[in-house]
């Protein structure tokens, strides 16, 4: 159903692309960009919206899982290095690296403190214009894949991909509504076998232009599957994007599952980009 609806947004929108001649550009600043908050292993779910933009970034990300009565569960931050290049308007392509992680677990039985680093993640995207109610659209097709063997760990190989449809429109002079439809599929193998998981999700962003150098976000994310059939999370995210001075900004958002299954607590991510155009 969300896989079939993610092919209906992009149909229409390359349909309506000739009426969005002469259009403003709706991209022409990436802070109205919503700030990704990932839920799964490496940030392969990560969100967007539908502007192709080109920019290095360095991301924090931190996650927890806490069984409040004992503090038992999993602490976990790691730093991300991206980078992503627009060629001739309407192809995006990118790389990102996991430079670092480290994970505490603990537990009754052991207390446990891992660091590692990986996977490398690419990324392609080809994006078109159009308009809705008269005002400015951008549309995208995205696809994600973490490539297999590029984890320290060699005694097992994990892979995944994200396929996803994303919208971007101008509803107003300062708000931006951003939303996504996407597919996720994951597999892990090591000497016990394999496992495999997949979910469907879509999320729904509202970006507010509040200063010219400040943008303020506020989404949701609905994804079911991963942990089964039913319904993993909906959770509510809020974020800030900032042009600190020149081509650089910084990004940051917080997201808390509010009902499912979701397994994690909360979490976070701070960056630091710049932008290459």
């Amino acid at each position: 159903m969300i896989a079939r609806a993610a092919l209906i947004t992009v149909a229409l929108a390359l349909a309506l692309a000739p009426a969005a001649a002469g259009a403003d550009d709706i991209c022409a600043d990436p802070i109205d960009e919503p700030v990704a908050v990932p839920w799964r292993d490496a940030g392969f779910d990560g969100g967007r919206g539908g502007c192709l933009q080109p920019d290095a970034s360095v991301d924090v990300r931190g996650r927890a899982l806490i069984d409040t009565p004992a503090f038992y569960g999993t602490l976990g931050g790691d730093l991300t290095v991206a980078v992503r290049l627009v060629e001739q308007r309407r192809f995006e392509w990118g790389l990102a690296v996991r430079a670092a992680e480290v994970a505490f677990i603990q537990n009754a039985v052991w207390k446990i403190v891992e660091p590692t680093y990986g996977p490398l993640l690419v990324h392609g995207a080809f994006g078109a214009e159009a308009a809705l109610a008269g005002r400015p659209l951008r549309v995208a097709v995205v696809a994600q894949a973490e490539l297999p063997y590029t984890r320290s760990t060699i005694a097992s190989s994990t892979g995944a991909v994200q396929l996803a449809a994303v919208v971007t429109w101008q509803a107003r002079a300062r708000l931006r509504i951003h939303a996504r439809a996407a597919a996720l599929g994951w597999y892990g193998r090591a000497v016990t076998g394999t496992s495999t998981r997949a979910a469907g999700l879509a999320s729904l962003d509202a970006s507010w232009r509040a200063r010219r150098w400040l943008s303020a976000d506020l989404g949701v994310d609905v994804q079911g599957g991963w942990y089964g059939l039913g319904l993993d999370h909906v959770a509510a995210r809020v974020g800030a994007h900032w042009r600190v001075i020149g081509p650089w900004r910084v990004a940051i958002a917080v997201g808390v599952p509010l009902v499912g299954a979701e397994r994690q607590d909360v979490a976070a991510s701070l960056g630091v980009r710049r932008d290459l155009d």
